[in-house]
């Protein structure tokens, strides 16, 4: 079974809400977003047999401190959304909660209503909440319930657009990005949330974003930065690094997948595409043309997927 790990949707009511806040979507330029039928005839062609759905952006890190009533407002929609897709196409579809992180209260609330009464099966979490890191410890009792749930947090990037300089040619897109991942991955490796939380199962969009790139980088810095005092971690900090998992969502560069096998291994790589934002063929083609063993390929194309959200 192949399982396409980290793809993206707008439930219709989730469209509706953001457009009665004139807020701006990119669902002329990618319909798909929102056509479940058309999402099908793509797997079809492709032989994927199910999606992992996750709310596309703008997603709830758009309201500020002062609008937690519409967060949580969104957030209930959005999943509704999801929910309602998951449950008319089981076989076809697995939902992922978005939550309304502004207000923990609010987190815990909607993660217990989406992962329990909606039966969703993990929850996507953005690489800041409105500048706040993800690793401060006011989020550490989510962390404590989504630990004990056993569900999946699948990170996705967030802003990236920090001056002039990034704000043009989508800069903070193409750049901006993947380093909003490595750095939410970063502050929660040296500020000892992955220590504190070892069972946190946090998947990265994009294959750990630079992170893989850096190994050796990071290994020598965390060396100077432990002599220094500014690391209090009990052992080294790839240790930690490795045990986020990543998705093969690498645009179809074959040498990021080498790159990303090399560093977080066959156990914690999922086959991911980024659909409908990058097409799926290239993806699948560059996952095909991978040389793998027998037993990696059905890890990374499905079985790590299926461990992961109970499938």
């Amino acid at each position: 079974m192949v399982i396409d790990a980290f793809t993206h949707i707008y439930p219709q009511g989730y469209l509706d809400f953001l457009r009665r806040l004139n807020l701006s979507t990119r669902v002329e330029d990618f319909p798909k977003l929102c056509d479940v039928q058309a999402k099908i005839d793509d797997m079809d062609r492709h032989q994927i047999h199910r999606q992992v759905l996750t709310l596309s952006t703008p997603a709830l890190n758009m309201f500020g401190p002062a609008e937690t009533k519409q967060a949580r407002e969104a957030a209930r929609i959005a999943n509704d959304g999801i929910a309602e897709v998951t449950t008319r196409r089981p076989e076809r579809f697995i939902g992922v909660a978005t939550l309304p992180m502004m207000d923990v209260d609010d987190a815990l609330s909607e993660f217990d209503r989406a992962t329990g009464s909606l039966g969703l099966k993990g929850v996507q979490i953005f690489s800041h909440v409105n500048e706040r890191p993800i690793d401060d410890p006011r989020f550490f009792p989510l962390y404590d319930r989504i630990v004990e749930r056993d569900v999946p947090i699948l990170l996705h990037p967030v802003g990236g657009d920090y001056n002039e300089r990034t704000r043009d040619y989508m800069l903070w897109l193409m750049i901006g990005w993947p380093f909003e991942t490595s750095v939410a991955m970063a502050r929660l490796v040296y500020s000892g949330v992955l220590e504190k939380y070892p069972r946190l199962k946090i998947v990265t969009h994009h294959l750990g974003a630079f992170i893989p790139y850096l190994a050796s980088r990071i290994a020598d810095v965390s060396r100077t930065l432990e002599k220094s005092g500014g690391s209090r971690l009990h052992s080294p900090a790839l240790t930690y690094f490795k045990q986020f998992y990543g998705d093969t969502a690498v645009h179809g560069h074959k040498a990021a997948l080498a790159e990303g096998y090399d560093f977080f291994g066959p156990d914690r790589i999922l086959f991911g595409s980024d659909y409908p934002f990058v097409p799926l063929e290239e993806t699948v083609e560059s996952v095909g043309a991978w040389n793998l063993s027998a037993e990696d390929r059905e890890k990374i194309l499905g079985g790590n997927a299926r461990t992961l959200f109970k499938v």
